[in-house]
């Protein structure tokens, strides 16, 4: 392995879709793909329990359709990750508060994690500019860190049918162009907060006084 400059790792399920078995982390891992696997967790015991912070190289990870997922691992010190992509992770209910201090993720992707009710803390000078949680329907709030993600230009929240609030700070990022809203039909929307977010690409929101 050593020869390489740097790897990308598709590990794709088996017909019986058990995942391929990882006997070993090369640290020059650049892209990890672990699609539509029966993992439930992506590893276990204290040995081998931060590898992620181990993959100093890492900048992808992608567990899409993963639906027997139920929990992310601690980070550690996997600085360089820039996209983690959980879509179709439908059982998946512990975040690991790590993620929120991952300085240099810019691309995260929460789609259609039915299970998730609440968002992690997000740290200070984080460099997020995508959060994609459509079809998140059991999220009921948006955690006030989120005013964290300055250099956010894309939230998108379609579809998660019991979010109820939604902090006002979003509205005033410099660098938000997109801001989706659709069929969440519990969330609270004021007329004047109605006004401000007609600026957005927001569509079918209830207005309440």
């Amino acid at each position: 392995m050593s020869d390489f400059k740097d790897l990308i790792w598709d590990v794709l399920s088996d017909a019986q879709g058990n995942p391929w078995q990882l006997k070993y982390w090369p640290n020059k891992l650049v892209k990890l793909y672990l699609r539509f696997s029966n993992l439930k967790q992506l590893w276990k015991g204290t040995k081998i329990d931060a590898p992620i912070g181990l993959l100093r190289k890492l900048t992808c990870l992608n567990l899409k359709g993963c639906k027997s997922i139920i929990k992310l691992p601690h980070f550690g010190e996997g600085l360089n990750l820039e996209t983690l992509n959980m879509e179709g992770c439908t059982q998946l209910k512990h975040i690991d508060p790590s993620i929120g201090f991952l300085r240099n993720l810019t691309y995260l992707v929460w789609t259609d994690c039915k299970s998730i009710v609440k968002l992690p803390h997000f740290g200070e000078g984080l460099n997020v500019k995508k959060l994609e949680m459509r079809g998140c329907t059991q999220l009921k709030q948006v955690d006030p860190s989120i005013d964290h993600l300055k250099k956010l230009t894309l939230l998108d929240l379609t579809n998660c049918k019991n979010l109820v609030s939604l902090p006002n700070t979003i509205l005033s990022f410099d660098s938000l162009e997109s801001l989706r809203l659709s069929e969440s039909s519990k969330l609270y929307i004021t007329p004047s907060l109605q006004n401000e977010l007609s600026l957005f690409t927001c569509q079918c929101l209830p207005v309440r006084i």
